[in-house]
């Protein structure tokens, strides 16, 4: 997201309201997955995240209509909770850079990227996702990606 500037050097009030209103909503999840993820008696050992993710979804659009895209999620690096990769949908040469951090748990996790975030639970071979988009493109989605390569039951 780029912030344009007034003459003055300041941000203008709508774009400040959005940045205040997207760290605060971000804040919150945040705080949300961190307190859902505790486990009580201590860490676990964290899901391994590494490898190639995807999952075919519909979501809504502000103009009213929905959209329908295949999600790729591929984590390439993981040091112990903390997580690498990037984020694409199918049809588009564009890659979001993603990082983040699965929870105390070890199950649970966010990935931010430069418009929004991806919060969720992990196991073995599928991931729950919730993505958030705050900005121009407000929008909001949950969608389950397997991992490439597990067979489908």
């Amino acid at each position: 997201m780029h912030l344009l500037h007034n003459d003055s050097g300041r941000l203008p009030y709508m774009m400040m309201h959005r940045v205040k209103r997207a760290t605060v909503l971000t804040a919150a999840a945040a705080l949300l997955l961190t307190a859902a993820g505790c486990a009580p008696s201590g860490s676990t050992e964290p899901v391994s995240m590494v490898g190639t993710w995807t999952g075919e979804f519909t979501y809504p659009l502000a103009n009213g209509t929905t959209a329908t895209v295949t999600e790729r999620i591929v984590i390439e690096t993981q040091d112990g909770r903390n997580i690498w990769g990037y984020q694409e949908s199918a049809g588009s040469d564009q890659q979001d850079a993603l990082v983040g951090q699965l929870g105390i748990g070890g199950n649970t996790f966010v990935l931010t990227e430069t418009d929004g975030f991806f919060s969720g639970v992990v196991d073995a071979d599928r991931m729950a996702v919730r993505y958030i988009e705050l900005g121009d493109t407000n929008t909001s989605y949950e969608v389950e990606l397997t991992r490439e390569g597990v067979a489908e039951e």
